[in-house]
C-alpha cells in the first residue's frame, strides 16, 4: 500500500497494480494483524490507475499496511490459504 485514500480506496505501487482485478479477493492488515480487514477478504469492485476500490475495509489503511489474499483470475477471484 502506498496510501489509503478512504475505507474503500487504496493506492498501490505501479509495480503491483497488475496483481489486482475486479471481483478479486484481498485482505488488508498491518504487520502484526492487530488491524485487519478479516480472513474472509474484501471484493475488489473497480480499479482506476493505481487505485483499487474495495468493499468497506472498516478503517482507512496507510503505507505501513499490506494487502494479501490476492485472488487469481483463473479461479474466479478466490485466494489460496493455509488452514
Amino acid at each position: 500500500i502506498v496510501a489509503g485514500v478512504s475505507a474503500t480506496q487504496v493506492t498501490v505501487g505501479a509495480g503491483d497494480i497488475d496483481k489486482f482485478f475486479v471481483d478479486g479477493i484481498v485482505r488488508v492488515h498491518n504487520y502484526d494483524y492487530s488491524i485487519d480487514s478479516g480472513i474472509n477478504g474484501l471484493k475488489v469492485l473497480s480499479i482506476s490507475g493505481n487505485d483499487i476500490i474495495v468493499e468497506d475495509i472498516g478503517f482507512v489503511p496507510d503505507n505501513t499496511m499490506v494487502i494479501d489474499l490476492i485472488g487469481f483470475a483463473s479461479d474466479k477471484g478466490k485466494p489460496y490459504v493455509w488452514l
